[in-house]
């Protein structure tokens, strides 16, 4: 099991032209092609997923099933990203085609029958400075799973992810991030802007 350490920042999207001003100067490279991206999060009937991390409780887990529709293979992948005090780590299984017809719900053994959420659509790019990865998520659009009917949402903000191995000084690149640093979910965010638990 290999743990990384993820650092998730929310950005406003009047700063994305600031941003991308940074990491270039920061000597960024380009890591992998832009992409679309599309997921479904589950949870349980509590919800415990959501409070789980808004509380900060580890470890945690968040349940999705992903896939980039600009790709050929259509291949669909259920991930389970685990939070924990040693850091977070990420189990992938290649779900085949499944051509666009998720689970209605997937069965976890901590916390039981999961149903679908949320879908989640936005634009990733692929950045690397050093040893840090950094995603950058624009576009997001939201929707909510747990109505028939529904249209999808615009979030206001770009989220940002920092990746690295746990042996390495994050705090380095973290410190001299020249811009507000607040935690952000892109599951959390769109289930509050969509009331979910209304």
């Amino acid at each position: 099991m290999s743990f990384r350490i993820e650092h998730k920042i929310k950005i406003c999207k009047s700063l994305l032209i600031d941003f991308k001003s940074w990491i270039i100067a920061k000597d960024a490279k380009k890591l992998y092609p832009d992409r679309v991206v599309n997921s479904i999060y589950y949870d349980n009937y509590e919800y415990q997923m959501y409070h789980d991390s808004i509380e900060g409780i580890c470890p945690r887990k968040k349940i999705r099933i992903r896939n980039y529709p600009e790709l050929k293979d259509d291949l669909y992948y259920l991930e389970e990203k685990t939070s924990s005090i040693e850091g977070r780590f990420k189990k992938t299984r290649n779900l085949g085609n499944l051509k666009g017809i998720y689970p209605k719900t997937i069965f976890d053994k901590y916390y039981g029958i999961c149903d679908q959420i949320v879908e989640i659509t936005y634009d990733r790019e692929y950045w690397v400075i050093d040893k840090v990865r950094i995603t950058l998520d624009t576009n997001i659009n939201i929707r909510n799973l747990k109505k028939k009917i529904t249209d999808s949402l615009s979030l206001n903000n770009i989220a940002v992810e920092l990746k690295t191995s746990y042996k390495y000084p994050l705090d380095k690149l973290a410190n001299d991030f020249p811009f507000e640093n607040i935690r952000f979910s892109k599951y959390c965010e769109a289930f509050d802007v969509l009331n979910i638990h209304q």
